[in-house]
This record gives C-alpha cells, sequence and structure tokens, in this order.
C-alpha cells in the first residue's frame, strides 16, 4: 500500500489509517530488514569486543570508542558497490547509538553532560562519514 496515498485520501480515517501506516512500515522494514540486522548485529560484536577496552569519560575516550564501532561498518558500506546501504548505515548507528542511551537510562546509569550526548551523536556521524570515504577510496584503487 502507497503511503503517499493514504495521506491524499482524506476519506481513510481511524484504524483503516493506523493500520494501512503500520502495513506501509513493516513493508520497508521487511525490505531494508536484512541489511539493517548484518550491520546491528556488526555493530553489536564490535560493541562486544572494543567494551572492555574503553572505560567511560572524556571526550577523547568517547571519539575513539566511536572509531572504534563506527568506521569498520562506514569503511564496510563505502567499500560496497550498493550505494543505497549508505542511508541504512546512518540508521542503523543511529539506534544503536539510542538504544546504548535507552539502556543506560533504564540500568540508572547517570548521564554526565548533554553536551557529551550530543558529541557523541555528531562524532557518530562524521566517523560513519569518514569510513564510508575511505572504503569508498579504497574500493576505487582495486
Amino acid at each position: 500500500m502507497n503511503i503517499m496515498f493514504l495521506a491524499l485520501n482524506r476519506e481513510a480515517l481511524g484504524e483503516r489509517v493506523t493500520l494501512s501506516l503500520f502495513i506501509g512500515l513493516m513493508e520497508v522494514a521487511v525490505h531494508m530488514n536484512s541489511v539493517f540486522w548484518r550491520y546491528l548485529l556488526l555493530l553489536s560484536l564490535l560493541y562486544i569486543f572494543w567494551g572492555q577496552f574503553f572505560v567511560a569519560g572524556g571526550v577523547i575516550n568517547q571519539v575513539a570508542f566511536n572509531f572504534a564501532l563506527f568506521y569498520p561498518l562506514g569503511f564496510l558500506v563505502g567499500y560496497r558497490h550498493q550505494a543505497e546501504y549508505w542511508r541504512t548505515a546512518y540508521l542503523t548507528a543511529f539506534i544503536f547509538n539510542l538504544l546504548s542511551y535507552v539502556m543506560a537510562s533504564v540500568l540508572e546509569i547517570p548521564i554526565e553532560s548533554w553536551l557529551m550526548v550530543i558529541l557523541d551523536f555528531f562524532s557518530l556521524f562524521m566517523v560513519l562519514k569518514v569510513g564510508m570515504y575511505m572504503g569508498r577510496r579504497s574500493q576505487s584503487e582495486d
């Protein structure tokens, strides 16, 4: 079902709209399912591996941890021939990072500074972009 059709059809209200939007979102989720979950698995494995090497606190430590997690994902996406996966990589990295903050709040781990959270998300996107650039660059040299 096309979501744009639902937006134009003003007669479809209530449960039909909710159900149709849910079906449309599920179609999108099924389409990106394998790529999204593959990237999430990679990030999870990297988190398990690198999680013991970094301790919380400090700007340099946070940027280095983001580099260890998100650079390999960016490099992999940049190295692949399909250019449409870069959106899924950004979405996966954003959701992964957001889930880490949700888990921290559930476990009642205090957030030291909101400035650190902003820096964390900014460095996530920058490291992922650098990884994609380096992956494209090394792929073109082969």
